[in-house]
């Protein structure tokens, strides 16, 4: 059983092209939640590194920026 547009129908009841496309769309969908997954854990991934590389900047060199840019 599966719905579309609010309704439930028997896959079993469908043509070879019908199964085929409801395959598809299973298939999709699992990729799409993969894919979600994967895009979230690198978001947290690139927050991690990025916090790591601002704690390993020189300390010197930003506030000698910092002069050169008043200047």
């Amino acid at each position: 059983m599966f719905t579309i547009e609010d309704k439930e129908y028997d896959e079993n009841n469908l043509s070879d092209k019908g199964k085929y496309a409801l395959i598809q769309l299973k298939n999709i969908g699992t990729e799409q939640t993969a894919l979600n997954l994967k895009f979230n854990n690198l978001k947290v991934l690139g927050n991690h590194y990025s916090s790591l590389l601002k704690e390993e900047l020189p300390k010197d060199k930003e506030k000698q920026s910092d002069k050169k840019e008043t200047k």
